[in-house]
């Protein structure tokens, strides 16, 4: 009958554990339900203002870029400007402009300039797109220096609507 009595007792006391362990457990996992959902928002948010700033610095380039090749000092106002705005933005590593051939024609990062970047899938992904309205975006890819980067890329079309090449944007 002892036995009895302290066998009871022990399975209650387990199964009190069992239950106050099951309540913690949906406690904790709600707690960090919430916790995880608020960092995907600040991250969400800070994404996405990254992606809006160097999209509008993107337009702005593009806007610029036709203006820039027709005069004998642009490409050097081109570099100036890229190299400006890269500073400017810490997210964003490096900016382009490509030729029509995927030439960098200018760029914030000297040591690539004249570098052929036709066989890029953020250059073919935009030249077949050929939307100069479209901000089109690359898969996640290591660079020739070892980094891992996101391209964000806008076409450029020639004053008679052809496409002329690209501007682009590499963020960390």
């Amino acid at each position: 009958t002892i036995w009895l009595v302290l066998t009871c007792l022990l399975l209650g006391l387990g199964g009190l554990l069992t239950f106050e362990t099951i309540v913690e457990r949906d406690a904790l996992w709600q707690r960090e339900g919430e916790r995880l959902g608020t960092q995907a928002r600040v991250v969400h948010d800070h994404l996405a203002h990254q992606l809006d700033a160097t999209n509008r610095a993107l337009i702005s380039v593009q806007h610029q870029a036709a203006e820039w090749r027709r005069t004998p000092a642009g490409l050097a106002l081109a570099t100036l400007q890229v190299h400006t705005l890269v500073e400017a933005m810490p997210a964003v590593r490096t900016m382009l402009i490509l030729d029509g051939d995927g030439t960098v024609l200018v760029t914030s990062r000297p040591e690539i300039l004249g570098k052929n970047f036709r066989e890029g899938a953020f250059f073919k992904n935009a030249k077949a797109g050929g939307d100069p309205g479209k901000l089109y975006v690359s898969a996640p890819f290591r660079t020739s220096i070892g980094s891992w980067v996101i391209n964000l890329v806008r076409v450029i079309h020639s004053p008679q609507g052809e496409f002329a090449g690209i501007v682009s944007a590499s963020l960390d």
